[in-house]
C-alpha cells in the first residue's frame, strides 16, 4: 500500500530544535520483530517505491533509520516508538523484512504520527518492502497532543504534548487480547498478563463459580460418601462431604474358608478366630496309587491353616495342596510327604516316606506242560514272540502247540500303574524247553564292560532296586559298554538266568 501526505507539524515541539518538527514513528512488531527495519530518506522529487526494486538505491540521503535486529523476537503485538525530528520538506519512509514475509506473522503494523495526526500508516504482508512518501510544512499550526507523558509508564506517548491522566504502570489492570484471560496487569516488562480461571460453570451446580471463563469440567451435584469401603458409601455422590464412616459395618471375623469357624460376613480378618482340627494321616497304596487319608479329629486348634506337601526328589517339583484327601500316581522311586499345619501360633509338620515300586521282582516265565507260565499275579498279560504281540490276557499262562517256536517274553500290568517285564525264553518245541543254559557273563568286577557269551537274544540289566536300566540285544559273544553308570551291584538277566556283576 501506497500513502502520499502532506500533513505538516505546524508547531515546534520542545523536544526538536527550532526549525524542526517532531515525528513519531511506532512500530507494532510481529512474533520475528527482529526481522523489522526501516529507512526514511530526503525525497524531493516524491520518488514511488515500485514493489521491486530497492527503494533506498533511488532516494535521497538517509535522514533516520532502524536496522533490523533493534526490536527483539517472541513480543508480539508491542510498540515501541521513534522520535524523528524533521526540516521542512518531502520525505520518504521506506519499512522492510529481512525475511521477506512482511510484518504479517501475528499482525505487526506501523505508523508515522505528528500530534494527533497519522501521517501514514501500514503493515501485514508487504512482503520485502514497502515504501511511502510524506512532507512536512511548519508553517500550519496544530493542536495539542493529549496522552502519557510519563516516560516510565507502560503507555507512554512520546507523541503527546499534555498530559492527560491516562498513565498505566506495573500492576495497573489492562485490557488482553484473548477474551478468556481475567484480572490481566502489566508486568514489569509492561506486558499484559493474565491467567484463564478455570472452575464450574453452571449455575445449578455445588461448586459454581461466578468468576471462571471456561469449565474444568468438575461440576458436582449430590454430597455423600463418596469412599467405597465406607459403610455408608453413596455410588451415586459425585461431591465428598465428609460423611464417611468405617465402623458401622465392620464384622471381624475368619475369612480362611478352610477353617472350622469361617465366616462368609466377615469383612475384617483376625487369625485369632479361625479355628482349625490338629491334622493327621494315614497313607494308603496300591501300587504306585498312593491315598492320602485325612484323620484329623474333631479336637480345634487356631493358626493359619493346614495343606499337605509332596516332597518328590531331584525329579520332581514338590505339590502342595490344602485339600484333605490326594490321591496321585508316581514313578518308582522313594518319596517323603510332608505335612504342614498350625498349633496355636507355632508350625509343626510330620512326615512320611513311601517307597514306590513296580514289582517286588522280576518276573519268570518258564515251560511247563505245553504252556508258558508267569510267576507273578497281575491283572493284565501281554505275551510276545519274537517281539511280536500276540495275545493279551488276564490269565498267567499261554498255551503252545507244536507248531509255535521261538523267543517269548510277557509284559505284565496291574491296577495302581505298576508294569514289569519278564525274562525272554526261547522255546524250540512244545515238548521241551530249551534254554539258554551256558551263558557267561565277564568280568563279573567291572569298570566300563563286560562280556556276554553263548547268548543270542534280549539282555536285561536291573540294579539293586529292581530298576530295570538297560535292555540290549546281543548275537553270541558282545562286549558290553557299562562306563556311564553308577558303582553298585547290578543283575544280568539273559533268557531265565540271573547273573550278578559288581561295577566299580
Amino acid at each position: 500500500m501506497l500513502f502520499v501526505s502532506c500533513f505538516g507539524a505546524q508547531a515546534q515541539d520542545e523536544t526538536c530544535p527550532e526549525g524542526t518538527v517532531q515525528y513519531i514513528v511506532a512500530i507494532t512488531v510481529d512474533y520475528y520483530g527482529s526481522e523489522t527495519g526501516f529507512y526514511i530518506n530526503e525525497n524531493p522529487d516524491m520518488i514511488q517505491y515500485d514493489g521491486v526494486n530497492d527503494p533506498i538505491s533511488n532516494l535521497g540521503p538517509i535522514v533516520y533509520s532502524i536496522p533490523a535486529g533493534t526490536y527483539p523476537n517472541l513480543i508480539q503485538g508491542q510498540t515501541f516508538f521513534e522520535e524523528v525530528c524533521l526540516t521542512n520538506g518531502c520525505y520518504s519512509f521506506s519499512i522492510y523484512d529481512t525475511w521477506g514475509d512482511g510484518m504479517g506473522f501475528t499482525n505487526g503494523s506501523y505508523q508515522l504520527l505528528v500530534g494527533d495526526s497519522v501521517v501514514l500508516f501500514g503493515g501485514g504482508n508487504f512482503g520485502a518492502w514497502d515504501s511511502q512518501v510524506f512532507c512536512v510544512d511548519s508553517a500550519i499550526e496544530i493542536l495539542p497532543v493529549l496522552g502519557c507523558t510519563d516516560s516510565s509508564a507502560c503507555n507512554y506517548y512520546p507523541g503527546a504534548t499534555e498530559d492527560d491522566g491516562s498513565c498505566l504502570f506495573p500492576g495497573s489492570p489492562c485490557a488482553h487480547e484473548n477474551p478468556l484471560i481475567t484480572n490481566a496487569v502489566f508486568n514489569e516488562n509492561c506486558f499484559c498478563e493474565g491467567s484463564i480461571i478455570y472452575g464450574c460453570t453452571d449455575s445449578l451446580a455445588m461448586n459454581y463459580n461466578p468468576e471462571a471463563a471456561v469449565s474444568d469440567g468438575q461440576c458436582y451435584y449430590t454430597p455423600g460418601c463418596t469412599e467405597i469401603l465406607a459403610c455408608n458409601y453413596n455410588p451415586l455422590a459425585d461431591f465428598d462431604d465428609g460423611s464417611c464412616e468405617f465402623l458401622s459395618c465392620l464384622v471381624v471375623g475368619c475369612m480362611d474358608i478352610y477353617a472350622n469357624n469361617y465366616n462368609p460376613e466377615a469383612n475384617t480378618p483376625n487369625l485369632n478366630f479361625c479355628m482349625y482340627h490338629e491334622p493327621s494321616f494315614v497313607i494308603v497304596q496300591n501300587c504306585k496309587q498312593i491315598m492320602i487319608i485325612n484323620t484329623t479329629p474333631e479336637t480345634l486348634i487356631e493358626g493359619p491353616g493346614v495343606w499337605f506337601n509332596w516332597s518328590f526328589g531331584d525329579d520332581s517339583p514338590s505339590f502342595m495342596s490344602s485339600q484333605d484327601t490326594i490321591i496321585h500316581a508316581y514313578g518308582n522311586g522313594t518319596y517323603t510327604i510332608s505335612l504342614d499345619y498350625a498349633q496355636g501360633y507355632s508350625l509343626q509338620s510330620t512326615s512320611l516316606v513311601v517307597d514306590v515300586n513296580d514289582f517286588e521282582s522280576i518276573p519268570i516265565i518258564s515251560f511247563e506242560n505245553e504252556m508258558i507260565v508267569c510267576d507273578q499275579f497281575a491283572d493284565l498279560y501281554s505275551w510276545y514272540c519274537n517281539g511280536n504281540l500276540i495275545l493279551e490276557t488276564e490269565e498267567n499262562y499261554l498255551t503252545l502247540d507244536s507248531s509255535i517256536e521261538g523267543y517269548y517274553m510277557c509284559s505284565l500290568f496291574r491296577d495302581g500303574g505298576c508294569t514289569a517285564t519278564s525274562n525272554e525264553l526261547m522255546v524250540t518245541s512244545v515238548k521241551e524247553e530249551s534254554l539258554i543254559s551256558t551263558v557267561q557273563v565277564y568280568p563279573t568286577c567291572i569298570t566300563d564292560f563286560f562280556t556276554i557269551d553263548n547268548y543270542t537274544g534280549f539282555v536285561s540289566v536291573f540294579d539293586s532296586f529292581g530298576k530295570q536300566v538297560l535292555s540290549q540285544y546281543v548275537y553270541e559273544k558282545t562286549l558290553v559298554e557299562f562306563s556311564s553308570f553308577a558303582s553298585g551291584m547290578y543283575f544280568v538277566q539273559t533268557g531265565a538266568e540271573t547273573k550278578k556283576i559288581l561295577k566299580r
